[in-house]
């Protein structure tokens, strides 16, 4: 459940319900440990389209800090995922449920 608010209005609350067998987690690190900071995602579909993009990034606003995990709901796997690397090389990852963690590659 996540609990959401907005200043000078009432409480929202949402309901994850997918299964978490139809969730995609990433986790995109550096060699060092520390998250990509400018590491993109995209998530390719059958049509070679791109259905989902996103970007690790630090921050988000006034006392706040984002995560640097992905999280993508799906009804089905994807065709494929590319990531484009902060140093430049992109790569190309074969989707599968559940938690993926990978590494910047030199």
């Amino acid at each position: 459940r996540l609990l959401c608010s907005v200043n000078n209005d009432s409480v929202k609350a949402f309901t994850f319900r997918a299964s978490e067998s139809h969730v995609l987690e990433f986790d995109l690190r550096l060699d060092s440990g520390a998250p990509a900071i400018g590491a993109r995602l995209q998530v390719v579909g059958p049509d070679d389209e791109i259905r989902h993009a996103c970007e690790v990034y630090a921050g988000g606003g006034y006392l706040s800090q984002s995560s640097s995990r992905i999280f993508i709901a799906t009804e089905r796997l994807p065709a494929d995922i590319k990531i484009s690397w902060p140093n430049g090389r992109v790569t190309s990852e074969v989707p599968r449920y559940g938690k993926i963690v990978l590494t910047m590659p030199d």
